[in-house]
């Protein structure tokens, strides 16, 4: 499971991370990450975005539930 001091959880760290964290991904997922030196803590964070070509809200939320314990 990925642990919660590893994802991106709040907004402002998210919008750092899109802005000046790598990305990489498909048509349907996207996967943002801050490195540690660009956020307050020693961890490289990562957060996920399942695009609505997937499917509504409840499917694009389980597959980044599944994504995170996996």
């Amino acid at each position: 499971m990925l642990p919660a001091d590893n994802r991106l959880t709040r907004p402002t760290s998210f919008r750092r991370a899109v802005k000046a964290g790598r990305r990489s991904g498909a048509r349907t997922l996207v996967t943002h990450l801050a490195f540690a030196e660009e956020q307050a803590g020693d961890r490289a964070r990562v957060g996920l975005v399942v695009t609505k070509a997937v499917g509504n809200a409840v499917v694009r939320s389980r597959i980044k539930r599944r994504l995170r314990h996996a």
